[in-house]
């Protein structure tokens, strides 16, 4: 960054810089502190998200939060257009503004008076949410309404760039126009944020409260995983859940952030096996206690019979349908394919009549069969000329006899033999394996019965193969029977390992028995009965352990992140390197000026360190004292608005600038420097300003004077009614400087020649009115020379030589007082004028005589 860049630097760019290098959810946090000043907690809720999401922390299931479109929003590059506001109209749902209410804005200075409750508040938030602010308060309906179902706030706010003529923005909530968002806001709310009640000086740079709001949001954040470890760490009670030692309570017992979940899921299958080998556990237990080692052993040598009987016959059994036989029953298939093409080469319609279509069917061919057998039993030389036909009995001609000789011929083909052989074969392997008895283990035979006894596990093991043998069976006669050859191609998965487990266990079990070995027997069930038993209650608990696990390793990782990603230690830095560059350069030299323009100077030092995410800067006073001890309420809302106006000045992009009540608990000495400074400024941007002070109101109006500064007033009120947001243009209750000739008497005058009736009566009396308004002046102004001034403490007695008084012009103008009040509407009148109303041509010579009052009171004592 060159020299020329980094004076051209401010807090917003150095926080769209800093913030793109941040994660998501510190971005998010720098986003709201800078648009919200303070995040509500559901934006702190949102933060905590982003956190989890970027720690990988997160269920899955979040929804997570939009993030802003800009960092700051703030507008940073100088524009050579110039943005200013022209008016606001077509309020709607903003506090209890009427619809038809409207505000129009000069490019300099635009003071808008009010009492409070007048109706300034709602243009003035209006404003506030459409511009940039630091606070921007909820705009609400008319809490009065009885409507409860009310669409969101709505205005037109018109606004002029440049050289392109008037846009109409509509505005509603959330709104963030580029133009607009040059235009800066001051208000209580803002004042406060300028204001760091935990500084020691009492106040802080604009954009520098973010970094505390920053790392306050951490420190949230921080809490609320501190909460969440809390409800995810739970002592490991599961090793209550079992009683007697094994494999599974020890690995349970020692459940920790190391521990695998898929281990403990494989410990914890329990099926349809494992329950029949409790069983079968329970059953060799109690046999083991109430019978005789001699009569176990016949038992397990009757069951060794059985099951090397069932592994011959499923062996048998699997030779029909394995992939070896599935090559044969392929070959006998291709065979038949083979011999029926050949026979199908021989054309039995060569012999055939044209009118026979069933010629060479299988009917005709079973037909000629018969037929053959027939004539053989009537002589073997059948047939011959003139033998007797089988079915009409008329003699054979030769032709006919030598036809059915070639019919005999057709039956004696090879090929055509060979494929009703091929042919049979394959419906002989058909019915075959139909005929095959798949039922390994009958339901009611002697040999299961035995075997749920002795080796019950392999029981629902032979009963499985006895199924997949049916299918792969049904399988193959359906490959068969449609010729097509879809033979199943994967291996059957028999049981002999279980069956050979079966076995070597029959072994051991009778070796430990010829061995006398019975208790050991029992103590190795007891172990295994144990094991599946902690399996079974780890079965039903799996969710629960799985659950405790992934909680022991959230928590780890959450204490792991807290410690590294939730410090605050690049806030401190980068709020420290922000100061030094920002502040203790040219923010500190405008800002001091800034100060002394307001005379509010600031006894500080500008030193810093860092503490907790917050640059603590040494900027004390005298005595170490806290600003709220020392400075009043006035000085540090000053000090506020000198901070508010360095900030702009240091904007190559701000356009303009909106103050609400700017003077709260100021003095009169005050106001008149903040209005002289802020007329100054409307001379370098657009000022907008909402006052309820009518003191500041005329310092304000002294002050754009002064500074040849074009200004316009205008005047909110309510209405008899008491409705709020009533606007006056052009006009309010001090607007002296308009009244320094009789020129708005007499624009009324003309108004009231013009008109008729109730009509004409106001304009007289709005001109009586201006004229006495205009006769106030010329005391302050014309007679007494400006040496006594509306609101000022001091006389200024340089003035005094120039009063040319005289009693008649003091008799004139108390008489005036009393001619002109009669004709405005709420003034005494004497019994000789009482209900009489006013009268136009008493109002043209009042004017005249206010002229010549004045005429005489501008003369200077000679």
């Amino acid at each position: 960054m060159t020299t020329a860049q980094k004076e051209q630097s401010t807090i917003w760019s150095a926080l769209n810089e800093w913030a793109g290098t941040l994660p998501d959810w510190q971005r998010f946090i720098v986003s709201h502190a800078v648009r919200d000043g303070r995040l509500s907690e559901e934006l702190v809720s949102d933060a905590y998200i982003l956190f989890l999401k970027e720690a990988g922390l997160a269920s899955g299931v979040e929804s997570f939060p939009a993030m802003p479109a800009s960092v700051t929003g703030r507008v940073e590059k100088s524009s050579d257009v110039p943005v200013s506001i022209v008016g606001i109209k077509n309020p709607a749902h903003i506090n209890a503004l009427p619809q038809d209410a409207a505000l129009t804005f000069c490019p300099s200075l635009t003071i808008i008076y009010g009492h409070n409750g007048a109706g300034k508040s709602g243009f003035a938030r209006l404003l506030s949410s459409a511009c940039f602010s630091r606070s921007k308060e909820r705009i609400l309906p008319n809490v009065y309404s009885i409507d409860f179902d009310i669409p969101s706030a709505s205005a037109d706010i018109v606004v002029k760039l440049g050289n392109e003529g008037e846009t109409t923005i509509r505005f509603t909530p959330g709104l963030e126009d580029h133009g607009l968002r040059r235009i800066s806001v001051f208000d209580s709310s803002i004042a406060r944020i300028h204001l760091a009640e935990e500084t020691p000086l009492g106040f802080k740079p604009v954009g520098f409260d973010v970094f505390d709001e920053v790392a306050r949001v951490i420190g949230e954040i921080g809490q609320k995983l501190d909460q969440a470890v809390a409800v995810r760490s739970s002592e490991n009670k599961f090793g209550r859940m079992f009683i007697g030692e094994s494999d599974v309570s020890q690995k349970v017992n020692s459940l920790s952030k190391d521990s695998k979940a898929a281990d403990f899921q494989t410990l914890a299958a329990f099926g349809e096996s494992e329950i029949l080998r409790l069983a079968e556990i329970a059953s060799r237990l109690v046999q083991l206690r109430t019978e005789s080692p001699e009569a176990i052993l016949k038992a397990l040598e009757q069951a060794r019979k059985d099951i090397e009987d069932v592994q011959a016959k499923t062996a048998d059994l699997i030779s029909h349908v394995d992939l070896a036989a599935c090559e044969r029953y392929a070959a006998e298939l291709a065979l038949l394919r083979e011999k029926t093409a050949a026979a199908s080469a021989f054309n039995p319609a060569s012999f055939g009549n044209p009118t026979l279509q069933a010629t060479g069917s299988s009917a005709w061919v079973g037909l000629m069969k018969v037929a053959r057998e027939v004539s053989r039993e009537e002589k073997k030389t059948y047939p011959m000329s003139g033998d007797a036909c089988l079915l009409c009995h008329r003699p054979l001609d030769e032709p006919s006899a030598s036809l059915i000789k070639r019919f005999w011929g057709f039956l004696d083909d090879q090929t055509r033999n060979e494929a009703e052989k091929a042919n049979e074969a394959i419906s002989s392997t058909v019915k075959e394996l139909k005929d095959l008895a798949l039922e390994i283990l009958p339901v009611d035979s002697r040999r299961r019965s035995d075997l749920q006894k002795t080796a019950p596990t392999l029981v629902p093991l032979i009963d499985g193969l006895s199924e997949r043998l049916a299918k792969r069976r049904d399988a193959i006669v359906a490959a068969l029977d449609s010729g097509k050859g879809d033979f199943p191609v994967e291996n059957i998965i028999g049981i002999n390992d279980d069956v050979a487990a079966v076995l070597a266990d029959i072994s051991i079990r009778e070796d430990q028995l010829r061995a006398g070995s019975v208790d050991d027997a029992i103590k190795t069930l007891d172990g295994e009965h144990i094991l599946l038993r902690h399996r079974q209650v780890l079965h039903q608990n799996i969710d629960d352990v799985v659950a405790f696990i992934a909680n022991e390793k959230w928590v780890d990782k959450a204490r792991q992140k807290k410690r590294t990603a939730l410090t605050t230690r690049f806030v401190t830095e980068k709020q420290k390197e922000l100061f030094a560059t920002l502040i203790e350069g040219r923010y500190k030299t405008h800002l001091k000026q800034e100060c002394e323009n307001l005379k509010c100077a600031l006894p500080v030092e500008f030193k810093t360190r860092g503490s907790s995410g917050q640059t603590l800067r040494g900027l004390k006073i005298a005595g170490n004292h806290k600003p709220s001890e020392i400075l009043s309420e006035g000085e540090q809302r000053a000090v506020a608005l000198a901070d508010f106006l360095t900030e702009v000045i240091l904007n190559p992009a701000s356009a303009g600038i909106v103050l609400d009540d700017p003077v709260t608990s100021m003095d009169h000495r005050r106001k008149r420097l903040i209005a002289s400074r802020l007329a100054q400024e409307s001379k370098a941007r657009q000022v907008i300003i909402f006052t309820h002070d009518l003191v500041f109101l005329q310092f304000l109006m002294d002050a754009a004077e002064s500074a040849s500064a074009e200004f316009i007033t205008h005047w909110v009120s309510q209405s008899h009614d008491g409705t709020p947001g009533i606007v006056t243009l052009n006009e309010c209750p001090a607007n002296s400087s308009a009244y320094k000739t009789t020129h708005r008497a007499r624009e009324a005058f003309a108004q009231a020649k013009k008109a008729n009736g109730q009509q004409q009566i106001d304009k007289i009396r709005a001109g009586a009115a201006a004229l006495r308004n205009t006769l106030e002046e010329i005391v302050i102004r014309d007679l007494f020379k400006g040496a006594v001034q509306r609101w000022d403490e001091q006389v200024k007695l340089s003035s005094v030589t120039s009063i040319n008084w005289s009693n008649e012009i003091a008799d004139e103008i108390s008489a005036l007082q009393g001619d002109i009040s009669r004709l405005i509407e709420a003034h005494s009148t004497s019994d000789a004028y009482a209900g009489g109303m006013p009268e136009i041509d008493e109002l043209e010579p009042l004017i005249v005589r206010v002229e010549a009052v004045q005429a005489h009171a501008k003369q200077k004592r000679k």
